[in-house]
Order: C-alpha cells, then structure tokens, then sequence
C-alpha cells in the first residue's frame, strides 16, 4: 500500500486504508497505522483527515510513555500536517513545534523528509517563533536539499521519476550489503525512513527487493561498474 501510495496509485492505496476493518489495524504493528494515516492524508477529504487524526492520537498516547523519540516525531509530523488540512492552523505549529524541539537536538532531520512542500510551508511559518528559528532554518535547508531531483538526462538514465540524491545515496549503500540499521546510522536518519527510500527506489526503478534494485541500477547506469554487487 505504501509503494502504491508513492508511486501515485493513490487510489489502490486508500482502498486498502478504507477496507481492513479497524480492529485488524489497530492489531497490526505501529508501522501499519502510521501507512493508513499516511495515506488518509494524501486523500485529504474531511472524512480521511478526520480518521487520520484518531489514529495518530491513539498512536501518540501508546508511545507517550515510551522513550522511543523518533517514533514519537513521526506521529507529531503526521498530526501536524493533517490538524493544518483540518484548518486548525495553530494546533498545527503546536503539534509541529513539539516534533521540532523533540528530534532536531537529537539530529533527527530525517524524521521530516518525504512530505513535499506541505511540511515547508508549515516551517515556514514556524520558523518566525525567534525560540526555532535556529532548528527551523537547517530543516529548510536540509528540505531543500532532500528536494534537489537530478536532471533527466544527467542522472535520470531515462526513469520516468529520477531518483533524488538521497535516494541515489540510499542505493549506493544497499549495493555496499548495508543492511537498513547500518544506513540508517551512516545517514542520520530513523530505519524508518530508509525504509520509505528504498520503497520509493523499488518503484521507481520497477523491482521488488534490493538485490533487483541494485542488478537493475548497474544495468541502467545509475551505479558505477566498480560498484560491489554483493553477490
């Protein structure tokens, strides 16, 4: 669902958010909610937004007495995003600013990629609160270089979607036999969203687990043939 979500088959995507009854989600691990919520906002009628917000809420009071941060961000990101398409623009930059504060001094930038030009927006915003303007201003930068997508004909190598430079970054450790622990580490980042890069990898390059996406890379050009396989 996840792959469909980022590959733009939103439909089949929230087909599946809207058709598992809710006890099987809320019985699944905390990755499933958070995809359906993903999705639910992506759909962003009232009635997605609305359902989005009651799981993130019932995530964030499982995780509220836990020491597990960047969970806890992830969840804090999300309800930002969905209270602003509810129009509650100031609970909005509350629910952000907690995410800001709780992961930006534990150096989790990563926790706030992969959300486009919304969550800019909102930081925008945010960034005027002289007490964030300092954690604010490096997420925009670093948004803005999570953004930069290579040019078709540079580093496209004729996808349809090129892959962006962290993707690219996130390919050349899966070719090195990185498991996503270890990439995680070396790009400062949750095992989370390595994950989100390498399902956007998988469907922008058309495989289904990394070995493919790494054959596929080598075929198409995207790494060098000096590059280990991991054969």
């Amino acid at each position: 669902a996840y792959t469909d979500l980022t590959c733009g088959k939103r439909k089949r995507a929230l087909l599946w958010a809207l058709g598992v009854p809710d006890s099987q989600m809320s019985a699944t691990f905390d990755r499933i909610p958070l995809i359906r919520a993903r999705i639910l906002l992506a759909e962003a009628s009232m009635v997605c937004l609305v359902k989005a917000e009651q799981i993130l809420q019932e995530l964030l009071r499982f995780y509220s007495t836990s020491h597990v941060w960047y969970r806890q961000t992830e969840i804090l990101v999300l309800q930002a995003l969905v209270k602003d398409g509810l129009g509650q623009a100031d609970s909005a930059l509350a629910t952000l600013a907690e995410a800001v504060k709780l992961a930006v001094p534990k150096g989790g930038i990563g926790l706030f990629m992969g959300y486009g030009k919304a969550i800019e927006h909102l930081l925008e915003k945010l960034g005027t609160q002289p007490e964030l303007s300092q954690p604010v201003a490096l997420l925009l930068t670093a948004l803005a270089t999570e953004d930069t997508t290579p040019q078709q004909g540079e580093s496209g190598h004729g996808l349809p979607e090129p892959l962006t430079e962290r993707e690219l970054s996130v390919l050349h450790l899966l070719a090195a036999r990185y498991s996503n622990k270890e990439i995680a580490r070396r790009l400062v980042v949750s095992p989370h969203t390595v994950r989100n890069h390498t399902a956007n990898i998988y469907g922008k390059l058309q495989v289904n687990n990394r070995r493919e996406a790494v054959k596929q890379a080598y075929a198409i050009g995207l790494l060098p043939a000096s590059t280990d396989l991991g054969a």
